[in-house]
């Protein structure tokens, strides 16, 4: 049996069905271990425990760039145009999750100072999510209400908005504090 499944790895084309000739012989219950416990010895998602609530959120923000990422490409394709003026989906994402965890002092990789830097990210990454749900198929263009009641109040993207405004309301970075009081997030959040 085992020289017949290796047979189709010569095959020319694929997906490969085969149907054998013999049956997997079977175990008597009394060889069975059933007090085994079938589990993937590999954990391929950081433990949540082990991260910062920051951190938390910076992964769920990548997340649901990643989710949403489909959508928006197909708006794009469709319009041909995009409202993103400084950072592509990615990008913006990295920056803002960066302000979240790390602080102002490692997102100087950008030609723009870091309150002018988190400004765009900020606006480019509510573009994206709002042409991204837009674009989804099968549903209309939401009102300004119901579109700022679910991004503010149900994405990752709101929430890590509200937690960076927070956290540099205090700064001794003039225009990070600017940027933080007045463009992050609207008074009625």
């Amino acid at each position: 049996m085992a020289l017949a499944a290796l047979k189709l790895l010569e095959a020319e084309q694929g997906p490969v069905l085969e149907a054998f000739p013999e049956e997997a012989p079977k175990i008597a219950s009394a060889e069975r271990d059933d007090s085994a416990t079938w589990a993937c010895p590999v954990s391929f998602t950081p433990q949540q425990a082990e991260m910062s609530e920051q951190e938390q959120l910076a992964a769920h923000l990548h997340q649901e760039v990643t989710e949403l990422r489909p959508w928006y490409d197909l708006g794009l394709e469709k319009r041909g145009r995009t409202a993103m003026v400084t950072f592509d989906p990615q990008t913006a994402a990295d920056l803002l999750a960066e302000y979240l965890t790390n602080g102002s002092d490692h997102t100087s990789n950008t030609e723009f100072s870091p309150g002018v830097a988190l400004r765009l990210a900020a606006q480019d990454i509510k573009v994206f999510y709002f042409e991204s749900i837009t674009s989804r198929p099968g549903t209309q263009t939401p009102d300004s209400k119901t579109f700022s009641n679910w991004f503010w109040n149900e994405t990752a993207a709101g929430k890590s908005l509200q937690t960076v405004k927070e956290k540099y309301l205090e700064s001794k970075d003039k225009e990070l504090r600017l940027t933080a009081q007045k463009f992050l997030v609207p008074m009625p959040q």
